[in-house]
């Protein structure tokens, strides 16, 4: 991961903008991320999701690794 992702996650977290939504069977973790818009970020125990442009391409984003941080996970 890159130190820019790394400081917009950070951000995201530090400014309160993570906020956790209902987990369901799939996805032990979903929460939304305020950014530019509103993403929706899901992470289970083999797989991540976002509907921002670069996670809907497969690219790794800040709202992801917020979510990772906000949860004390790694990504």
């Amino acid at each position: 991961m890159n130190n820019a992702i790394l400081d917009k996650a950070l951000a995201f977290v530090d400014n309160g903008k993570v906020k956790l939504l209902e987990p369901d069977d799939d996805w032990p973790i979903r929460a939304s991320v305020d950014s530019t818009a509103t993403y929706i970020v899901k992470i289970n125990a083999n797989s991540w999701s976002c509907t921002c442009p670069a996670g809907q391409h497969g690219r790794i984003c800040s709202h992801v690794e917020a979510v990772a941080i906000y949860q004390g996970q790694a990504i």
